[in-house]
């Protein structure tokens, strides 16, 4: 797949990798009513990782540093 051009299609295939990971995640903006653990954290990184050739420094994140699913889109595209 090509390299997105904007902002908004770098959303786009955040959410499509985000839906194949856990498709629940995008029922409700949520992450908290999701119940995701830091083994979804790293296969979300590990997609994301793929899917833009980034390479994201997670640190010591958690799933439970973020909100809701733009909080997390929002600090996973700001590797890309």
């Amino acid at each position: 797949m090509g390299v997105p051009n904007t902002t908004q299609e770098k959303r786009q295939r955040c959410l499509k990798t985000l839906h194949k990971v856990k498709p629940e995640l995008l029922a409700t903006d949520s992450i908290s009513a999701k119940g995701l653990d830091d083994l979804d954290m790293m296969r979300i990184i590990m997609e994301i990782e793929d899917e833009f050739g980034a390479r994201v420094k997670e640190g010591k994140t958690k799933m439970t540093d973020f909100n809701t699913v733009n909080d997390l889109i929002d600090w996973l595209l700001s590797f890309t």
